[in-house]
């Protein structure tokens, strides 16, 4: 295993905890519908890194852009994957 594989790979987990991060995580009674949104959408683009890695669509990762995803990831931790406490 290389280096590049080894990013790619790394790359897929942050995509994919981050969505089941915002899907199964926090379901608290103070989400409005447009929270639900929000949540669904970082979800949804989340998931479609991991999905185009399996499928051989994305084979190059960019550095900053696994960086970016790095960060929400810990935003979404540190706020335990409820979306309304970006708002508070």
């Amino acid at each position: 295993m290389n280096m590049d594989t080894l990013i790619l790979n790394l790359h897929a987990c942050i995509g994919l905890i981050i969505a089941m991060r915002v899907w199964f995580v926090s379901k608290t009674p103070d989400h409005t519908f447009r929270h639900n949104l929000l949540a669904y959408s970082i979800g949804l683009v989340a998931i479609t890194i991991p999905m185009r890695i399996w499928y051989g669509e994305y084979s190059d990762v960019d550095i900053p852009e696994m960086m970016m995803n790095m960060l929400i990831l810990i935003i979404l931790v540190g706020i335990k994957g409820n979306i309304t406490r970006l708002f508070k």
